[in-house]
């Protein structure tokens, strides 16, 4: 059984990343770790706990991590996921307890533990700079890392050039791309398109009634709600639970290309824009591999099966 640890800034898609996780026979969640991103990390810590709840399964430790980003002010997404991250319904505490242990250092011990254990990201990569750069050795034994971050074709509603992730943190990127821990990225673009949810799966998918079928739906609400005023569809897009599902189902991803992948920091029109060298025409190494295809269908069966 593989051994995970989650980094997450839990807001509605987090959410059901972690719930999709959980649900796995295959994969055993040794830690929930929390950063700042689309919500302040109180709040993401809190929603990490509700939807650890909600997946109805077994129940991880959670750590509380970085609450803003390394350098530069913090930015949330709360006009996209609800003030409080999950659609404002006013989801109760679940009692979870709280660990005292930073998730920097957790990340790093777990790490040095449990040999072969893998890291799902699913918000700014804070932690894990700051893991790295406090724990070098010990996180140059993490087996894989799989990142929902970046884009490549510049579908981003939020910022023309970054995806939010490697936005609000750039220079963690940077610090996680130079150390030397090979980095599967799945970006913005493959979330679009058929891996989207339109109204008719969505009413399918609130049908089925359980209590993870309609937490999908309802602490999504103000993600389907600000998609409609914005953009003019009903239409729901799903970038952590593609990413997890691309890690927990490998077969998921069609096409992968590797490269040597850097994060712009210092331009002032496309600040944590992913640069890929497909060719690595420096002769750099590989350092990641970027998801450019994956199987749709076989997505949506995955949250239809972990909700029933």
């Amino acid at each position: 059984m593989r051994k995970l640890i989650i980094d997450t800034d839990t807001a509605s898609d987090d959410a059901i990343a972690l719930v999709l996780a959980l649900r796995c026979p295959d994969v055993k969640v040794e830690a929930v770790t929390t950063v700042a991103g689309n919500v302040p990390v109180e709040a993401a810590t809190r929603n990490a706990m509700v939807s650890i709840a909600m997946a109805d399964s077994y129940r991880p430790p959670v750590y509380r991590g970085c609450g803003q980003p390394l350098w530069r002010r913090q930015i949330t997404a709360q006009q996209v996921h609800g003030q409080d991250g999950l659609g404002d319904r006013g989801y109760p505490d679940p009692g979870i307890p709280l660990e005292r242990e930073h998730a920097a250092d957790a990340i790093a011990r777990l790490v040095q533990e449990n040999e072969g254990i893998d890291i799902v990201t699913l918000g700014p990569l804070t932690n894990l700079a700051m893991a790295v750069r406090l724990y070098p050795q010990a996180m140059s034994k993490v087996r894989s890392i799989t990142a929902m971050g970046g884009q490549y074709r510049q579908l981003n509603p939020h910022w023309p050039c970054s995806e939010f992730n490697i936005l609000v943190d750039p220079e963690a990127a940077q610090i996680l791309l130079g150390a030397g821990i090979h980095i599967t990225f799945v970006p913005l673009d493959v979330c679009f398109g058929a891996a989207a949810f339109d109204r008719q799966e969505l009413d399918a998918l609130y049908a089925l009634g359980t209590p993870q079928a309609r937490f999908f739906v309802d602490c999504n609400r103000t993600l389907i709600d600000y998609t409609l005023a914005k953009y003019g569809y009903e239409e729901l897009i799903m970038p952590d639970p593609t990413a997890m599902a691309c890690y927990l189902e490998p077969g998921l991803a069609l096409e992968k290309k590797p490269a040597f992948t850097r994060c712009e920091l210092q331009s002032v029109l496309a600040p944590g824009e992913l640069v890929y060298d497909f060719e690595r025409r420096g002769g750099e190494p590989e350092n990641s591999a970027l998801v450019t295809k994956i199987d749709a269908e076989r997505f949506k069966k995955m949250i239809f099966d972990c909700c029933r």
